[in-house]
């Protein structure tokens, strides 16, 4: 018989189950959780649609992960630089991404908000998807931990301190990339697992001390700057051992979270509205680029001259051009 819990076909189907040689009692109690887990399903009141998600007949729209969202930002970024490229394959032109804000090292202080923008830029598209995989991977973790806004604050902070620290390092060259930024969300997970100290923790410290290693002996390989991931990275784990989670989400840190959260989303919006707004200039000839090194060793800048001479030409001979290039071509006059 069946009672007030369960309807009557339950009773019916178990006892048929228990003539043909099957446990009655364990069908039925089967049945019986089947059942009340779909009457608790369709008990629960459904999220109410947006207006667009209507429209598009979808009954409920996910939050989009903020990592996600910084992805399509770089990628946006890099559709702008291609765009004004020209399209194709080849990496863009030195000259073009200074156009486009990259920094231009061997000039710190020289326009400091160059060092914001180059975190968005990239040297080409094998560049751009490392640094998105390596986003999609890390991205998400730093916002279970901390939350979504502040995954933008460590991202854009310690691209700024990789984009400091290369600018301290190097005297020649331009800088680019959000992988100081990505170096210094991995160095926080590996920081916050080191705080905790349990099983779960020196996990987390471990895989993301691998991350960053694989991130270096690739930027051997490929001659990226580890100066920047080495600088992101110190600043991402004093950030991750510092802050406990806890803390942070306490509501007595509140104004903390929100300021921190402002800078992380005033820091994508102002790079992004610096990089598109910005236009590229004509490119020059092979003579007009020679003129124009000589003019700035002969203005008495040879670091600038070298800068420019590395960035638009190649060595003939294997070895590194150096200033004793700069010096016989501009007294030879080319």
């Amino acid at each position: 018989m069946a009672d007030e819990s369960h309807p009557e076909w339950i009773d019916k189907l178990a006892n048929l189950a228990g003539k043909v040689g099957m446990n009655a009692t364990q069908i039925r109690w089967r049945l019986i959780r089947w059942h009340d887990r779909r009457v608790k399903k369709a008990a629960q009141p459904p999220l109410a649609p947006l207006p667009i998600a209507k429209q598009l007949g979808l009954s409920r729209l996910k939050t989009m992960s903020f990592s996600t969202a910084l992805a399509v930002v770089i990628m946006a970024v890099y559709a702008r630089v291609w765009v004004a490229q020209g399209g194709g394959f080849s990496s863009p032109p030195a000259l073009l991404l200074v156009d486009f804000g990259a920094q231009r090292l061997g000039h710190f202080p020289e326009e400091p908000w160059r060092m914001l923008t180059a975190i968005f830029l990239h040297a080409g598209l094998m560049h751009l998807v490392f640094n998105l995989i390596g986003l999609a991977q890390v991205g998400p973790a730093i916002e279970d931990i901390w939350g979504r806004f502040s995954m933008l604050f460590i991202f854009i902070v310690t691209g700024l301190v990789a984009s400091f620290g290369s600018a301290l390092m190097h005297d020649s060259g331009i800088g680019i990339g959000a992988s100081g930024g990505l170096c210094g969300m991995i160095g926080a997970a590996a920081g916050f697992g080191q705080r905790l100290g349990n099983g779960r923790g020196i996990d987390l410290r471990n895989t993301m001390l691998k991350w960053l290693a694989y991130t270096i002996i690739f930027g051997f390989a490929v001659g990226a700057d580890n100066w920047a991931h080495g600088f992101g990275a110190l600043a991402g784990m004093a950030f991750g051992f510092a802050v406990p989670q806890a803390a942070w989400r306490k509501t007595a840190w509140t104004w903390l979270r929100v300021a921190c959260g402002a800078i992380g989303v005033a820091g994508v919006v102002v790079a992004v509205a610096i990089i598109m707004t910005r236009t590229a200039t004509v490119p020059l000839t092979e003579a007009q680029l020679n003129a124009k090194i000589c003019e700035l060793y002969n203005a008495g800048d040879p670091k600038a001259a070298l800068s420019l001479l590395r960035q638009e030409f190649e060595s003939t001979t294997g070895e590194p051009l150096g200033m004793k290039n700069v010096v016989a071509g501009c007294q030879r006059g080319e």
